[in-house]
């Protein structure tokens, strides 16, 4: 049964795995270029040749990290079923003495598991790499979602959409399409609603000083600038609850009560707790997912 299977996905597999390789080489490479911080600037050091494409192409390596996750789980996981059923060959497979339950879970352990783990480990080798100076909005959207080990959770997450959906649709094109629907749908409730209530950021206030216009700007985090990560900012009052996030007014329009003005920040260590957090909601939504495909899958009914 085991070989049937790596016979089945192996091209797919190979084809996923070789990518994922090729991207942790890249960023061991960079880890192994030490402190790139001032790569790029006016007065600063020569890029290497990749670094200087990439900085100048910062915004299509960002978008191909976020797609990343969602087309390499939903091109293992789509056809993983619904390919069988559409070819009619679950109907040899499961009359060679295979229960259901050893089809889906040899399927799933061959055709799911090393990508996961690879991107789970592309992810923290990522961190390292950013932390060399090449991205400094590590916890800013979208780049917060193209490093760390939520990329493993993102792809558990696509794959089983795509398993789910196949095996429920019994067509591999249904199954393509709606997980790339229902991944983006996902992605977009868990970063809105869920994602800013996980963890905590340190909050840093200091008092208002009105410049002449009668306006004023955010503090800087407390500590080196590298090492800090503002994610909001806003004012606040000493003497009351009152607080006005994500926004800062003028003199004039301001309330008496207002007297602080703060910035929300995390320092480079908390990447770690921020991203596990995230990333066990998306784990925990792609094994409630994976749960209703085992159930399609054990309890249908196979078609001659």
């Amino acid at each position: 049964m085991t070989w049937l299977v790596w016979r089945r996905q192996r091209a797919n597999l190979i084809v996923s795995v070789s990518i994922v390789l090729v991207l942790i080489g890249w960023w061991s490479s960079i880890i192994a270029s030490g402190d790139l911080s001032g790569c790029g600037l006016t007065d600063g050091p020569r890029c290497r040749p990749d670094v200087e494409l990439l900085l100048d192409n910062e915004f299509v390596f960002v978008l191909v990290m976020i797609a990343l996750p969602m087309f390499l789980g939903a091109f293992a996981g789509a056809p993983l079923f619904a390919r069988e059923y559409e070819a009619g060959t679950d109907v040899f497979v499961l009359s060679q003495d295979v229960s259901r339950k050893r089809w889906w879970w040899t399927k799933l352990t061959i055709a799911g598991s090393p990508l996961v783990v690879l991107m789970a480990v592309l992810g923290v080798v990522s961190v390292y790499g950013a932390r060399t100076g090449l991205f400094h909005q590590v916890f800013s959207s979208p780049w917060y979602l193209t490093i760390g080990p939520v990329l493993g959770a993102l792809t558990l997450l696509a794959f089983a959409l795509a398993v789910t959906i196949g095996a429920l649709s019994r067509n591999t094109i249904a199954a393509l399409a709606g997980t790339v629907a229902a991944y983006a749908v996902v992605l977009g409730v868990i970063g809105v609603f869920v994602s800013p209530h996980l963890t905590t950021p340190y909050r840093y206030a200091v008092p208002m000083e009105w410049s002449a216009e009668g306006y004023v700007g955010p503090p800087e985090p407390p500590g080196r600038s590298e090492d800090t990560f503002p994610v909001d900012y806003g004012m606040s009052s000493s003497r009351t609850d009152l607080v006005l996030e994500g926004a800062l007014c003028s003199r004039d329009t301001c309330s008496d009560d207002l007297d602080q003005v703060y910035v929300d920040y995390y320092r480079a260590g908390d990447i770690w707790r921020v991203q596990l957090a995230d990333a066990a909601v998306y784990a925990a939504i792609a094994l409630v997912v994976l749960g209703v495909g085992h159930r399609a899958v054990t309890r249908s009914s196979t078609r001659a």
